[in-house]
């Protein structure tokens, strides 16, 4: 695998463009390098560990790496820094003087100078070139998709949703299936006391009781097959239904459930569903996130226990009926480091209910590890997400709309 190194990004940018690298090029992935702060306070080149220097490819925000202002010594500690790879360096206003050096005027495609605020077409053109010069593809390779990129965009959906559709159309599957925990809701509840005592919660609850395969039925029509270390249910109700289904007052004591051995699973799925089950299979932790979303919809959640916690699997994004933009970003960022409840609020304070709801959601899913907040991992050091500055939002593209989604 072919790495991309990205130094001198706000963590929000860098999550999108990791987005944006992992959705057009399979064969790469992102490092990323937060930004520093020297002794006097000032942004500053960042250290690079052993996987950094070992990037093929670099993309740098000269601002953040406290080089946004061009001088023979800057453009030194940059090439120091590069150290002969090909680079994408993004730069602000007029450039400060870094257009008119001999890096930009070069005709080697080693640098390539990109204004910020960008567009996916800019973004990927640069990397073309870089890939180009690092000999690890041609051009021809992201093609399709700078056509598709240059097209009028004129459609309804916002971009950084189609981006999530984009995805899914290059996935090998339609959707994961993932094992779920088998502590089930505990951790939310822990996590949430409040939840504890909410109705609609204890129909997911009779969803995640055991591990083991089991035959739910609900009434004489509604039959729900589970399989937990699998990851699927299969049902012919749709999820509409399926949240119409667990808001019923009498759903939850109504439910009657019959364990299935691991032998008779596939038997018991035809007979219920018919030799094409596998149609009706939907990820546990897809059908688990979309019922607790619509049980915490109504809920303003304010009391909670700080934790650390990380993602071990992402969610679902491409398949979330209710995904929103901040759902990508920290999926993004929690499944990078550990995290704490408290850390995570003060990187988003402004959206400390979308913070609680992703937590409690990805818990619900059995997505996230847990441990208490001054635990080992805590010693360790947990990374605060840093908040980006403000972007304009008068660009317009794929690109530029995803992350002006990811910023506000």
């Amino acid at each position: 695998m072919n790495r991309v190194l990205l130094a001198g990004l706000a963590t929000r940018d860098a999550a999108a463009m990791d987005i944006l690298i992992g959705m057009t090029w399979r064969n790469l992935e992102c490092i990323t390098l937060e930004r520093q702060l020297s002794s006097s306070m000032t942004l500053d080149l960042p250290a690079q560990d052993a996987a950094a220097r070992a990037c093929r490819i670099c993309v740098v925000d000269l601002a953040g790496l406290g080089l946004r202002n061009y001088s023979a010594r800057a453009e030194s500690r940059l090439l120091e820094f590069l150290a002969e790879r090909p680079a994408v360096l993004l730069f602000r206003g007029d450039g400060n003087g870094w257009l008119d050096s001999t890096l930009a005027r070069s005709s080697s495609a080693l640098h390539e100078f990109v204004s910020v605020p960008y567009k996916t077409s800019a973004i990927r053109k640069a990397l073309d070139s870089a890939r180009a010069a690092a000999g690890i593809g041609n051009r021809s390779d992201s093609q399709q998709y700078r056509t598709k990129a240059a097209r009028p965009e004129t459609v309804s959906a916002p971009a950084w949703k189609r981006a999530l559709a984009f995805k899914s159309t290059r996935d090998k599957s339609d959707a994961r299936l993932t094992p779920l925990d088998k502590s089930g809701l505990e951790p939310v509840f822990q996590t949430f006391p409040e939840l504890r005592d909410q109705r609609q919660l204890r129909f997911i609850s009779q969803l995640l009781l055991s591990s083991d395969a089991q035959l739910l039925k609900v009434g004489k029509v509604i039959k729900i097959l589970l399989h937990p270390a699998e990851g699927w249910l299969a049902t012919t109700q749709s999820l509409a239904k399926l949240r119409r289904l667990q808001n019923h007052p009498v759903v939850a004591t109504s439910v009657e459930t019959s364990p299935v051995p691991n032998d008779q699973v596939e038997s018991v799925a035809r007979e219920c569903f018919g030799k094409d089950y596998p149609r009706f299979q939907l990820p546990l932790d897809l059908v688990v996130w979309e019922l607790a979303s619509e049980a915490v919809s109504e809920l303003n959640l304010t009391r909670y226990n700080n934790i650390g916690f990380q993602l071990t699997c992402l969610p679902n994004l491409a398949h979330i009926e209710q995904v929103r933009p901040i759902d990508i970003q920290l999926s993004v960022i929690c499944a990078r480091v550990p995290q704490t409840i408290d850390s995570l609020i003060s990187a988003f304070d402004r959206n400390k209910p979308d913070v609680l709801r992703f937590v409690a959601l990805s818990l619900a899913a059995g997505l996230a590890r847990t441990w208490p907040a001054g635990g080992q991992e805590a010693l360790n050091g947990v990374a605060t997400p840093k908040a980006g500055p403000a972007k304009s939002s008068d660009q317009h593209g794929f690109f530029r709309s995803l992350l002006d989604k990811l910023l506000n």
